[in-house]
């Protein structure tokens, strides 16, 4: 907002007609297409006013037809987009314009979803992923697990794709993934046909990282929740131990995987809030959360 006033500083009321009080607007004096007034558009018919558009922010000034037809918000009681808060028409929640911190979104993307199908494949997934495991270890130690995934996936995506609009716990279900290879190495001794078993494994992981190159399915998310639901599992599964050497080596791997988990997470969360560079690795993060196999593929995707 505050780059947006300093760069409107120097607008000007653009006169549409040759006369005082015909159609006008406030823009840059170089994209003025009729005569120049002096200060801020007064006395006269105003007919270009801030117009948001999009849920991330993006203001323009436009008539309010165009801003209709573009299907965003006009302001009709400002001239300048620097006098209105974009997201607070997206975000709500009692947004501050010079504050817009929904921290809580992080959590609560994980439990809402796109509608009874998603939620329904989600629960599949979920079944399919997790209720063996829940079983074996308990309800709390996958609970923490799960939230742990989930947070970690929508933060990874928040900085990876972040004007694409995340929903659902895929996130979550692919810690859930990591939860079940690392419980299957844990427990590789014990496990009939273990080889079977993790190749069954990576083909679940490689096909639903695949769906992540569709439109409108973030595979930062995915990716995001198994790393954090690896970390997560290594230290909060319950693991058998064969002697000391083992139990050292478990130890160990505690020892190294609780830091890097906290390390990762403020890590992230440092370049969320404070470099906020979108386009920081275009145009390979385009093509990892949606691959273009025609010209309109991914057209729909906001990172296109």
């Amino acid at each position: 907002a505050a780059q947006q006033r300093a760069a409107e500083q120097s607008y000007v009321c653009c006169l549409y007609e040759n006369t005082q009080t015909g159609p006008c607007g406030m823009a840059a004096e170089s994209l003025c297409v009729g005569a120049v007034g002096v200060g801020r558009c007064s006395g006269c018919d105003i007919v270009t006013r801030p117009c948001c558009l999009g849920v991330n922010g993006t203001c323009a000034i436009l008539s309010q037809d165009n801003c209709a037809f573009q299907g965003g918000v006009w302001h009709p009681e400002a001239q300048l987009c620097g006098e209105v808060a974009c997201l607070e028409d997206s975000c709500e929640h009692g947004l501050s314009a010079d504050n817009p911190n929904q921290w809580w979104r992080m959590i609560s993307s994980i439990f809402v979803h796109a509608g009874i199908i998603h939620l329904v494949l989600v629960i599949m997934m979920q079944w399919s992923t997790g209720c063996q495991i829940e079983r074996a270890v308990g309800f709390l130690r996958i609970a923490l697990i799960y939230v742990i995934a989930g947070i970690g996936g929508a933060l990874t995506s928040g900085i990876f794709a972040p004007t694409l609009p995340q929903t659902g716990a895929t996130g979550a279900i692919y810690g859930l993934f990591a939860v079940n290879v690392v419980d299957l190495f844990q427990s590789w001794s014990f496990v009939e046909q273990p080889m079977k078993r993790l190749i069954t494994l990576l083909i679940e992981i490689v096909l639903f990282l695949g769906l992540g190159f569709l439109p409108w399915i973030g595979n930062f998310t995915h990716i995001g929740g198994f790393v954090f639901g690896l970390l997560a599992a290594i230290v909060f599964l319950p693991h058998i131990t064969f002697g000391r050497w083992d139990k050292v080596r478990r130890v160990c791997l505690v020892l190294l995987c609780l830091p890097l988990m906290i390390a990762l997470f403020f890590a992230l969360l440092l370049v969320f809030y404070d470099v906020q560079d979108t386009e920081f690795c275009d145009p390979a993060c385009a093509y990892i959360q949606c691959i273009p196999w025609t010209a309109q593929f991914c057209a729909d995707s906001t990172m296109y």
